[in-house]
């Protein structure tokens, strides 16, 4: 897995919004990334101390984040594991956010993707598999992730519980959206419809609805 994260951190051009990779160092015994210096913290860990963002705060967060996938994307590598525990302030001002951890990304190919990767509560509900049997899936998973980590930075709590990530992690054969996006919370009470319709976009139990980048670029959210 490392080797394949140094692959595809050495295929992507530099973009702001993505971690760098600066050196590779190798030995007989290890292989060491010297990666750029981010000393802002997680944003998961920064929505738990705040309880959830306000949109105003999270629309250029979340912007940055489609920009770093959407420029992966373009250059033909899905990341596999989006959550916010993989988006981290370049600086204590969090304003800058770059993704990071690509150990689990891949190149993206017609053939589609057949291994499990990323994290049970943020994996699309094709990545789950439904009685033992994984079928090919696409890039399409990460656009599923980020309306999760959407989800997760306006109203501070997953959309599903622990339990089912428990479930998904024996390979249960229980389809991740069956019982759809849960906003009924009091957490959602405060925001808007804009946004509560861009997630459910983004988290479409068919990967061939989700919006494309760009549509999530011109959202009116």
């Amino acid at each position: 897995m490392l080797l394949a994260e140094v692959a595809i951190l050495s295929a992507v051009p530099p973009h702001p919004g993505l971690v760098r990779l600066l050196q590779v160092a190798c030995t007989p015994a290890a292989v060491a990334l010297n990666l750029e210096y981010i000393c802002g913290g997680d944003l998961f860990a920064y929505i738990l101390e705040a309880g959830g963002l306000d949109e105003a705060e999270a629309r250029p967060l979340f912007a940055q984040i489609v920009a770093a996938l959407e420029h992966l994307r373009a250059h033909g590598i899905c990341h596999r594991d989006v959550k916010p525990e993989n988006c981290c302030f370049a600086d204590p001002m969090r304003r800058v956010i770059k993704v990071v951890d690509l150990g689990a990304a891949a190149f993206i190919s017609s053939a589609g993707f057949t291994s499990l990767a990323g994290t049970p509560l943020y994996a699309a509900p094709e990545i789950c598999p439904v009685s033992g049997s994984l079928q090919p899936y696409g890039a399409e998973v990460d656009l599923w992730a980020l309306g999760a980590t959407l989800y997760v930075m306006l109203s501070g709590e997953p959309p599903y519980d622990q339990s089912l990530e428990e479930r998904i992690s024996r390979a249960s054969p229980y389809v991740l959206s069956s019982s759809g996006v849960p906003m009924s919370s009091a957490a959602w009470r405060g925001v808007s419809n804009e946004a509560m319709r861009l997630i459910l976009s983004l988290m479409s139990r068919r990967p061939e609805s989700r919006p494309a980048y760009a549509a999530v670029r011109a959202h009116p959210w």
